[in-house]
């Protein structure tokens, strides 16, 4: 039977594999973790390091002798290289290598968008704090945000303004780097948008443009903790289309064809602004489940198809619903989980289609420094999006994680 490999084995991959049986193929799912949900739920399993590219490629090298492998790709995971280098090697239709790398590294990503003209908050590269105090001079800014050219899930990830102590963050945000470069950007005031989209040569479509929700900042600095996000967006049509358009071209100055992008923007008086874009499929349980719930768009479909090589027709990924739609987190207090909401609760409260709590009791909740320690979320649906936003804030507000935080 025909196989499509998923690398990355979290919650969210397991769309992946009711995807791929809906399309009449089984999942092989690759994932280091063997309780995986995704690894659990696919008909063939493989137990190795997303980021380990050898180990993976000789895995699915071996299951490619067995079962014909038909394509590689990834649901809310952040492993382009290993994708792309594996389908590149079994002769599968994937990104370019290169393209991958280059969105995996955001210095490199940064440059070849300033030598290709496409707009993007001022950077500088770092590697000691000598480099971020010579960049601040070059600046006038007031606000930064530093981060690793290469961590994944907001680690190590930090504003800074001038006033602040540089040796801590500085140290913070280099650990978190295998090659150990850091970027300082400016922070750019403005509404910040996720948007998803599918694109060819010919034509793009973005079903998915949210705006993400920093409301939790003044509590969270100086990390930069998203508390989900909400569409439709208030963002005007011109400016939705021009921030649609120019994270498509962003991908396309990275060497990509066609396939999906997820842009990273700012709207700011001097228009869209792109802070960064990943070649793959989103996590956050955008693409799985936010996008479809509001627009009948299943882009996880749309890019299965490509990985395999089939047509993907514009009709598919151009949304026809209308609504509003929200995810929030849960936020809990550091200290030991004494009780959860229970899921039929949750399940009961007006809009909700989705939740996920990733603590138990006896847990320990460790301060938030990063999206990956978030408490867990849920995502509801609305008459229109305000009703959307205050029905996720209420589970979240009414329901909420017990901790003793003494």
């Amino acid at each position: 039977m025909k196989t499509v490999v998923l690398v990355g084995g979290g919650v969210e991959s397991v769309h992946g594999v009711d995807v791929a049986h809906r399309l009449g193929y089984q999942a092989c799912v690759v994932d280091g973790n063997a309780r995986a949900p995704g690894l659990l739920a696919a008909d063939q399993r493989v137990v190795a390091s997303t980021y380990d590219v050898e180990a993976v490629y000789r895995a699915v090298s071996s299951i490619a002798k067995k079962s014909r492998v038909v394509g590689v790709m990834s649901v809310g995971t952040d492993v382009p290289v290993t994708v792309a280098v594996v389908a590149a090697r079994l002769g599968l239709p994937g990104i370019p290598v290169v393209s991958a790398e280059l969105s995996a590294n955001k210095l490199l990503m940064k440059q070849r968008f300033v030598s290709s003209g496409i707009p993007t908050p001022s950077f500088w590269p770092v590697s000691n704090e000598g480099d971020i105090k010579k960049a601040m001079r070059d600046s006038q800014s007031d606000l930064f945000v530093l981060k690793p050219v290469d961590s994944r899930g907001a680690r190590g990830v930090r504003m800074i303004r001038r006033t602040d102590s540089l040796t801590p963050a500085f140290a913070e945000s280099l650990s978190h780097s295998p090659s150990k470069m850091c970027i300082l950007e400016e922070f750019e005031s403005g509404p910040q948008i996720s948007s998803e989209s599918y694109f060819t040569p010919q034509w793009h479509e973005t079903p998915g443009f949210s705006d993400r929700n920093y409301a939790r900042m003044n509590t969270t600095y100086p990390y930069i903790i998203e508390d989900g996000g909400e569409a439709p967006s208030r963002a005007s049509e011109r400016e939705e289309q021009e921030a649609s358009a120019v994270a498509v071209q962003a991908a396309r100055v990275l060497g990509v064809e066609s396939g999906t992008v997820k842009g990273d923007l700012v709207l700011t008086n001097d228009g869209p602004k792109v802070i960064e874009i990943a070649l793959r499929l989103s996590g956050g349980w955008f693409c799985t489940h936010q996008i479809p719930t509001l627009t009948g768009v299943d882009l996880v479909e749309a890019a299965m198809r490509q990985a395999v090589g089939d047509g993907v027709t514009r009709d598919s990924v151009t949304p026809d619903r209308v609504g509003g739609v929200a995810i929030r987190y849960f936020f809990p207090p550091p200290g030991l989980v004494l009780g959860v909401p229970a899921a039929a609760e949750i399940d009961a409260r007006p809009g909700v289609v989705h939740h996920h709590i990733s603590v138990r009791v006896g847990d320990t909740v460790e301060p938030i420094t990063d999206h990956t320690v978030r408490a867990g979320h849920v995502i509801t649906v609305g008459a229109s999006r305000d009703e959307a936003v205050e029905r996720a804030e209420s589970v979240v507000r009414e329901l909420p994680i017990l901790v003793n935080s003494e």
